[in-house]
């Protein structure tokens, strides 16, 4: 978690999404901040500048919380991680950073969230970084020779990735359907009303405790805390719909959960039966039953994901692809398809992590 150190930094926080990151800033020569660097050179740097503040503050950081624990006031570090700003009524601060500034709000990984002053230095480097950049452009920056030359670099042809994998990027500009946890509230209880408005809705809890939540921090979405639970969305489609499914990752409580899709034709939307209870065992077979399992864990932090569906093109993996290809397959065996069904089935039947929450669904 130490930001100051960028090859640690590199190794353990997301190490794929940082490559990527840095061969597509290199790639097309952007501008970037990079927070982590100058925080090593804080931290560091046997400049005299930096050096200077060293001294003026030993041991303490400056730029972004190094240590991943709180202190009391008196410099009494925590022995354990506590989610709330006083426990026991007490303020609590970030350990061993200057400016001493105390926790207001409910948060995990002090290294990860820092305090209000980080987030100001962020904010205020990346606006000198513009204002400079605009500038230079100009021609009219202070520090420019007089007999510099400014040009406007081209961008390359090539593209950073290869073109196969640019063809897998999930662009969808004008939706077919969104259903979306932090504008729609609606969620109908189909569990024993299998009638016409039930079927019609476009969110059905029809097995378990699926229901709508949301929290001070306006995370919300459809939930699930029972294996065997089912929830079905219902999309509009065209004849090849990619679809893509947000859901939370996180390092504790969530699991894992089933994805499947029933296409529905227009005259068949009121009449199609719902999936219950009964029909929970039938995510077990592959064959008869095509569906893909996508995982709500990770090491780390609890952070939103997206997973898509590809109707057009291939994913890089089997299932996903044998899924979309007997839903498509479906769809042109049947006539005038409108919809789909997207089912989602909580599979957590055993251990601790038996939570999975959905935020939005998009067909394109």
């Amino acid at each position: 978690d130490n930001v100051g150190s960028l090859d640690e930094y590199q190794q353990n926080i997301q190490p794929e999404r940082v490559r990527k990151t840095i061969m597509t800033q290199e790639h097309y020569n952007l501008t970037r901040v990079d927070f982590a660097r100058m925080s090593q050179f804080l931290s560091y740097s046997e400049e005299e500048r930096y050096a200077s503040l060293r001294r003026q503050y030993p041991g303490s950081s400056l730029l972004w919380p190094q240590l991943g624990q709180m202190e009391f006031d008196n410099g009494t570090i925590l022995t354990e991680e506590i989610a709330g700003p006083r426990p026991n009524g007490l303020e609590i601060y970030w350990a061993r950073y200057k400016p001493q500034v105390a926790k207001t709000k409910s948060a995990y990984y002090p290294t990860n969230h820092p305090p209000w002053t980080t987030h100001q230095y962020v904010a205020d480097t990346v606006l000198f970084t513009l204002i400079r950049v605009l500038r230079t452009g100009m021609g009219c920056a202070d520090s420019i020779n007089a007999h510099e030359v400014v040009t406007h670099p081209s961008l390359p042809e090539a593209t950073a990735a290869d073109k196969a994998e640019v063809d897998r990027c999930f662009v969808c500009l004008e939706p077919r359907e969104r259903l979306d946890a932090r504008t729609l509230e609606s969620i109908v209880n189909g569990t024993g009303f299998d009638d016409l408005s039930v079927r019609e809705s476009p969110v059905v809890v029809t097995c378990g405790d699926w229901s709508w939540v949301t929290d001070e921090r306006k995370r919300s979405g459809w939930q699930s805390d029972q294996a065997g639970s089912l929830i079905r969305f219902r999309l509009k489609v065209n004849e090849e719909p990619t679809i893509s499914l947000t859901y939370m990752a996180s390092h504790a409580s969530f699991g894992d959960f089933q994805v499947t899709f029933q296409p529905i034709s227009k005259d068949n939307a009121s009449m199609q039966p719902l999936m219950g209870c009964n029909d929970v065992a039938k995510f077990e077979n592959q064959t008869l039953f095509p569906s893909k399992k996508l995982e709500g864990r990770r090491s780390k932090y609890s952070l939103w994901d997206t997973f898509v569906f590809p109707g057009k093109v291939d994913s890089n993996d089997h299932i996903t692809n044998e899924l979309m290809r007997k839903t498509l397959k479906k769809m042109q065996e049947l006539s005038d398809i409108e919809y789909v069904d997207m089912y989602i089935k909580n599979v957590n039947y055993f251990g601790d992590r038996k939570r999975v929450k959905i935020q939005t669904i998009t067909s394109c």
